[in-house]
């Protein structure tokens, strides 16, 4: 039962916060979190793996051989470069003029050029100061 309710507070959570970032921005976020769940998931598993066969009574499991590090490795190896692919993706915004790559005409240095100064989370534009508000220099007066 708690598992259930858990479960319900989770998606209502997600719903939450699709409405409050917006669909673009929301997914962006996702996309990233997804992708640093597919890196430190695998990572910590190859670190608690090195560390049994190091220290052998360190878990209740015991680890046999290095040869069972060398197949999680393997196991792995793939989870961690998709997370990779993902986490090095530019952010996708079409509310900012973003284009799909594989429907664009636009030249893809052009596109990635469009997408400079954005926020590695969601895909917002950076702020910039705006120079012409700051204060001017000083004068020394004689």
């Amino acid at each position: 039962m708690g598992s259930i309710v858990a479960a319900i507070a989770f998606v209502a959570a997600i719903i939450y916060a699709r409405s409050r970032l917006g669909y673009f921005r929301f997914s962006n976020v996702l996309r990233r979190v997804v992708g640093l769940c597919f890196v430190s998931f695998p990572v910590v598993g190859i670190l608690v793996t090195i560390v049994g066969i190091v220290w052998p009574g360190a878990f209740d499991a015991e680890v046999t051989s290095s040869s069972q590090l060398v197949g999680l490795v393997m196991f792995f190896a793939p989870f961690v470069a998709v997370g990779i692919w993902v986490l090095r993706s530019p952010t996708y915004r079409p509310d900012l003029g973003d284009t799909m790559r594989l429907v664009s005409t636009d030249p893809w240095s052009e596109e990635l050029a469009r997408r400079q100064n954005r926020s590695w989370w969601t895909g917002d534009p950076k702020t910039i100061p705006n120079e012409s508000v700051a204060t001017p220099p000083r004068t020394i007066q004689r």
